[in-house]
């Protein structure tokens, strides 16, 4: 189950640098160039504020899944290990 960790902490790790960059390219796109200094603060406050809370509930989001998916498919898993060791003997 080694690898199937380190293929969730990959994804998950994707999914969370992905929305981060979505998200601020989105408040990017849609904030005004021309701001006074308190209003550029915080815009980029609220940006950092959102991003990490998207990306932490995309990140979750993936997480889930991706336990549903293998809860799934254990019982496959396990038949094909129990065949596995059977064969072997």
């Amino acid at each position: 189950m080694k690898k199937l960790d380190i293929l969730k902490s990959v994804t998950v790790l994707a999914v969370s640098v992905g929305t981060t960059a979505v998200v601020g390219n989105a408040i990017k796109a849609t904030t005004p160039e021309i701001q006074r200094l308190y209003s550029k603060i915080l815009v980029r406050v609220g940006t950092v504020a959102l991003t990490g809370v998207a990306a932490s509930a995309a990140s979750k989001y993936a997480s889930d899944k991706i336990d549903e998916q293998l809860a799934e498919l254990q019982p496959a898993i396990d038949l094909y290990n129990q065949m596995k060791t059977k064969t072997k003997k």
